[in-house]
């Protein structure tokens, strides 16, 4: 078992914050401290299908690792770099998703990386987030 601090982000973070929409992958922030991130790399592309022929290089170029599950889903893992990247991680909730547990970025965090992507959907769903969570969400 990989032992990696991580949070789900993205479409399906909104979709377990109950803001559901179709996504055909799935997200996840990491934080690996950068000693450790070729290890992280190698645990990963062992366990899952490492879409680059070189991760470990495609990782330290693009911070990121696509991968395909075993049942062919896609999935983005962003390695974290800046100190705030770590907190997002550090602060994730705990939800059930499927029957198990996962780590998911909290809303303020959500709606706080969604307009970076500057993509129309995701900004609708920073803006759905934040009516939905109106009287609860921590504004500053």
């Amino acid at each position: 078992m990989l032992a990696i601090p991580y949070a789900v982000i993205g479409g399906l973070a909104a979709s377990l914050w109950g803001e559901v929409r179709a996504t055909l992958d799935a997200d996840v922030a990491v934080w690996v401290e950068t000693e450790s991130v070729d290890g992280a790399v190698e645990g990963l592309a062992r366990r899952f299908e490492a879409v680059p022929r070189d991760p470990r290089l495609f990782v330290r170029e693009t911070h990121v690792l696509p991968v395909k599950t075993s049942q062919g889903v896609r999935a983005g893992t962003v390695f974290g770099v800046l100190p705030v990247e770590k907190e997002v991680v550090e602060r994730a909730c705990r939800k059930e998703a499927g029957g198990t547990e996962v780590r998911v970025v909290t809303v303020e965090d959500l709606v706080l990386m969604k307009p970076v992507s500057e993509r129309e959907r995701d900004l609708e769903d920073a803006r759905r987030l934040l009516r939905r969570f109106r009287e609860t969400v921590d504004r500053e």
